[in-house]
């Protein structure tokens, strides 16, 4: 099986630290570089084709994912707040989420959620109750 290739962005050094040892450690994934100054991400994604793209919400461009996607739409970006506190993971891709709530109601804010905000359809039932 293909090893997950991961690329590690611009971040603060703990946080590179932390995810650099705990990668390592994973059989099923490879760290095919670690961006810390000098070389664009967008050029190191090119050279290194990475499944996911770790990133620093706070070092991140504004459309800097747009570029990202556009160059490889299978990439998943992994957005970090620099406390660690929150992440978020980007994907451009075909998602399937599961419903909790199998009712007229359930299904209507499943489609509400879907429609009018990125949030995801597994919250349905509880964003407009």
């Amino acid at each position: 099986m293909e090893r997950i290739r991961i690329v590690l962005g611009r971040m603060p050094r703990l946080l590179r630290d932390i995810l650099t040892a705990g990668f390592s450690a994973e059989r099923d994934v490879e760290l095919v570089d670690d961006i810390r100054d000098g070389e664009p991400l967008e050029t190191v994604c090119a050279r290194t084709h990475p499944h996911v793209i770790v990133l620093e919400t706070a070092g991140t461009e504004e459309g800097g994912l747009e570029g990202l996607f556009r160059a490889d739409p299978s990439v998943k970006i992994l957005m970090l707040a620099s406390d660690g506190r929150e992440a978020q993971l980007h994907r451009l891709q075909w998602r399937v989420d599961v419903v909790p709530e199998v009712s007229y109601a359930g299904l209507r804010d499943a489609i509400l959620a879907a429609v009018r905000s990125p949030m995801d359809v597994s919250q349905a039932g509880r964003a407009w109750s």
